[in-house]
């Protein structure tokens, strides 16, 4: 993992960016998270939990954050690589506190399309085109976990 502190551009404002991802500097995967220092300091967890997803945990008023960065295999990856994202994406998820609130953010690499019926209700109001076979992944794992994406 890489810290690095930042000063944003027009504003001068100061920032900290959290960054995980492979050493060659492909641009085949990474994430980070980028948060203010006052953010920073109600910092209770961060992981780098693979390239392709990092956990943030906040501390909270009533609740904790957990925010979970993400950037999924692309569509023309092999099966074995978007298999292992989602299992790591589980195993993260099977750690958070249920009290927490969960943002999951990112780029999954999908278009999931619109709802067709009832049953697809882990689509939002937001969702556009057709579904390809990663937003059918996506969608079988938002109704696992019963989250709303698009």
């Amino acid at each position: 993992m890489d810290k690095r502190h930042l000063t944003l551009a027009p504003s001068g404002k100061k920032a900290i960016l959290f960054n995980f991802g492979p050493m060659d500097r492909s641009g085949l995967a990474g994430v980070g998270i980028i948060v203010t220092p006052k953010i920073a300091s109600g910092l209770l967890d961060y992981e780098a939990v693979s390239d392709r997803i990092v956990m943030a945990r906040l501390k909270g008023q009533s609740n904790n954050l957990t925010i979970l960065c993400v950037y999924a295999p692309i569509r023309d990856s092999p099966d074995h690589l978007k298999d292992k994202f989602y299992a790591d994406l589980q195993l993260t998820m099977n750690k958070i506190p249920r009290k927490d609130i969960l943002v999951i953010g990112g780029d999954f690499n999908v278009r999931i399309g619109t709802r067709l019926n009832d049953s697809e209700w882990a689509i939002g109001n937001h969702g556009l085109g057709d579904r390809c076979i990663n937003g059918v992944r996506l969608l079988m794992f938002a109704m696992l976990w019963l989250i709303q994406c698009g």
